[in-house]
């Protein structure tokens, strides 16, 4: 039972870091979603208008 033991603790262990590194990655991402959202709403808005004159009657 002491390498069985042992695995799980490590697996624990693994988990454990993994689950920390995730919340620090989402962490530093998170203050860069206020930009970027609007900045994708604008792009796509800019796209629609400059693509809006184009559709054929099939697309519509």
């Amino acid at each position: 039972m002491g390498e069985f033991g042992e695995a799980i603790g490590d697996s624990a262990d693994s988990f454990a870091e993994g689950a920390f590194d995730l919340i620090s990655m989402l962490a530093y991402g998170a203050p860069f979603l206020p930009v970027a959202f609007p900045l994708a709403l604008l792009w796509r808005w800019s796209w629609r208008r400059a693509t809006w004159g184009k559709r054929s009657a099939s697309d519509k």
